[in-house]
């Protein structure tokens, strides 16, 4: 869960991230390289899926769903960090993907 920003160094990291993504709602450049970036991560993510068992024919829509989920939990720890702990953080990114892995890593 090394995405998370449950550090001050990820925390710094998923704000730049946010705002490169804020930025590529308007230019089309920046959402062609964000789109390619999301579409690489949700095949890797795919494959370690598949690799924990989970069907490969839902694969890529699993890890869609599983990204999504995340950038939400992201964009909310940015917003209200007092709220959004660490721990809170990796229980609700757990609780989202439970249903997706026979055994979740640890």
């Amino acid at each position: 869960m090394q995405v998370l920003p449950t550090n001050a160094a990820k925390s710094l990291d998923q704000k730049i991230w946010l705002a490169f993504t804020a930025m590529a709602i308007g230019n089309k450049k920046l959402a062609a390289a964000n789109a390619l970036t999301y579409t690489v991560g949700r095949r890797q993510l795919a494959a370690m899926l598949i690799e924990a068992g989970h069907p490969p024919s839902g694969a890529i829509e699993a890890a869609g769903t599983i990204i999504a989920a995340l950038d939400g939990i992201i964009y909310d720890a940015g917003i209200e960090p007092d709220y959004w702990t660490p721990s809170r953080q990796r229980r609700a990114l757990r609780t989202l993907i439970s249903g997706f892995f026979r055994k979740l890593p640890q």
